[in-house]
C-alpha cells in the first residue's frame, strides 16, 4: 500500500488480492477474506505542473496527467481523447505562444463535484482557440484549408471548454464530467 499510494482503489484491490494469493501459495484458505479499499482526500485536491513550453517536455506533461487518479479511472476512450487534447493544446502553445521559443506554461488538474478540470495557462500572445470554427469534415482533407482540426479534437474530448485572457495570460479550461464517461460523437 505504501509503495504505490496514488493508485486507484480498483488497482489497489487487485494488488492486495495478488499479494495474498502469492503469500498463501496455493494453500486452502481457512477463513474468509473481505477487502474494502477507499480513497480519501484527493477528490478536491489540485495538482499543478509548471514547465517551459517546449515540445521536448510533452512526455513529462503526459506522465503528470497520467498520475492523476481521476484520469486513470476514465475509460480508455475518454482517457485517449483527453491525452490527444492535452498534447494538442501543449504543442500549439509550444509552437505559437512564444514565437517558437520556450516560455512559461502551467497545467492545473483538479476534481470537484464529479468534474475533472484541466486549466492550461501561458503568458504568450493572446489567442482564443475557441474563436475558430470547426473544419468542414464533409470536404476531403486534400481540399480543406489546413488548421482547425486540433481544436476540433479538443472540443470532442471536453464536456465544457472555456477561454479567458487574464493578467496577460491565456487561460483555457477543459472540463470532463466523471459520470457517464462517454461524450457524444455528434
Amino acid at each position: 500500500l505504501t509503495s504505490r499510494p496514488n493508485e486507484t482503489p480498483a488497482i489497489t484491490l487487485a494488488a492486495i488480492k495478488s499479494a495474498v494469493a502469492a503469500f498463501v501459495n496455493g494453500a486452502e484458505p481457512f477463513d474468509d477474506l473481505t477487502l474494502l479499499v477507499a480513497r480519501f482526500g484527493d477528490t478536491g485536491a489540485e495538482r499543478r505542473i509548471d514547465l517551459p513550453a517546449d515540445a521536448a517536455n510533452a512526455p513529462e506533461l503526459n506522465e503528470f496527467l497520467s498520475s492523476f487518479p481521476a484520469v486513470r479511472e476514465l475509460d480508455d476512450r475518454r482517457r485517449n481523447r483527453l491525452s490527444v487534447a492535452v498534447e494538442e493544446l501543449f504543442v500549439n502553445i509550444c509552437k505559437y505562444a512564444y514565437g517558437g521559443k520556450p516560455g512559461p506554461f502551467s497545467l492545473s488538474v483538479s476534481v470537484q463535484n464529479k468534474r475533472l478540470a484541466l486549466v492550461f495557462s501561458d503568458s504568450g500572445i493572446a489567442f482564443d482557440p475557441l474563436a475558430h470554427t470547426d473544419p468542414d469534415l464533409s470536404i476531403p482533407a486534400t481540399e480543406r484549408v489546413p488548421g482547425g482540426l486540433g481544436i476540433f479534437l479538443v472540443r470532442k474530448a471536453a464536456d465544457e471548454l472555456s477561454y479567458r485572457r487574464e493578467a496577460d495570460k491565456n487561460i483555457l479550461t477543459l472540463v470532463i464530467q466523471l459520470t457517464g464517461n462517454v461524450t457524444s460523437d455528434t
